[in-house]
């Protein structure tokens, strides 16, 4: 008689045990697929924030990232979104979620997830410069008399082309209308043309 309450006993301990278990390993699978969710839904509304041409505001970005945890959360829970170091001008945007959820036995529980993203801020569209070479100022004058010609972004910088070759001339470098040398070294910020110096 000993042995089997003895024997129920620990099949009652053992089956108490395996609740536990189970309770504990659904509230961590529960907080990792919150925290997942949180960080995916946050990484593709940066991500589609950064491919937008028009540039969202802090609300439309907010309603995009609703949206997208609204589809991964697949429980009928209340969640709360507060926004925290917001700072729009700077690119920088925390988010935190409270997933407020009821436990099988009736109490509530909460889990929580932060995460923290910074958006890229998109250069405006950067403008083409055309930056011409001519072997005289007399080339310039007929369409079909350019040396060279590049189309560079602005901002960006040049490299000398190659020194032309004239017979029974020597090439001195290029200057620029001006007369002032050609200097490859800084960025260009303009439509520039230059002209071929001869000794």
């Amino acid at each position: 008689m000993k042995n089997i309450i003895l024997s129920i006993s620990s099949i009652g301990i053992s089956v108490c045990c395996l609740c536990m278990v189970c309770v504990l390993l659904k509230q961590h699978v529960h907080s990792t697929e919150l925290s997942t969710n949180v960080a995916n839904a946050l990484k593709n509304t940066v991500r589609e924030e950064a491919t937008n041409e028009n540039g969202e505001s802090r609300e439309e970005f907010l309603a995009g990232f609703m949206e997208r945890l609204a589809i991964s959360l697949k429980a009928d829970s209340k969640v709360e979104v507060s926004v925290w170091n917001a700072r729009q001008d700077e690119g920088l945007l925390g988010i935190e979620v409270v997933e407020t959820f009821r436990y099988p036995n009736g109490k509530e529980g909460k889990r929580k997830s932060s995460r923290f993203a910074i958006l890229e801020k998109r250069d405006a569209k950067k403008e083409n410069h055309t930056v011409k070479f001519y072997l005289d100022r007399e080339d310039e004058k007929e369409n079909d008399g350019c040396y060279k010609s590049y189309v560079v972004s602005e901002g960006e910088k040049i490299s000398e082309p190659k020194a032309p070759q004239v017979d029974g001339k020597e090439f001195a470098g290029w200057v620029d209308a001006n007369d002032y040398v050609a200097d490859f070294s800084q960025m260009i910020c303009e439509d520039i043309v230059y002209y071929g110096e001869w000794k």
